[in-house]
């Protein structure tokens, strides 16, 4: 069964779907549990407060800039790329795939 997502909330159902066993991912929960705290972290640190003003209420929410941790989440595909057998072809292209989107780069400025 294929997992799709809006790409902003996750539902149980996506959960539910999601074709991961843990008990087979044994021998690398130490490197999950290690990266998921630095992901954390670093998600937390860069994260920014924003207010939003309405006529009759104001809302302040936490937001998440992922780009700060990609070099976390790149550690982290590559354990699940081992995990899923992904050839390096593969890894390569979820590594990189739309970078220049996920990272607001611009190919007009070099950047």
């Amino acid at each position: 069964m294929d997992v799709v997502s809006d790409g902003s909330h996750l539902n149980r159902r996506e959960l539910d779907n999601f074709p991961f066993d843990p008990r087979a991912a044994v021998a690398a929960c130490g490197a999950f549990w290690t990266l998921g705290k630095r992901l954390s972290k670093e998600l937390k640190h860069h994260s920014e407060t924003r207010v939003m003003r309405y006529k009759h209420d104001t809302l302040t929410v936490q937001c998440i800039i992922p780009k700060f941790a990609k070099p976390i989440i790149d550690e982290i595909d590559c354990i699940l790329a081992k995990h899923y057998g992904f050839t390096d072809e593969e890894l390569d292209y979820i590594i990189n795939y739309d970078i220049k989107y996920r990272m607001g780069t611009n190919s007009n400025n070099g950047g």
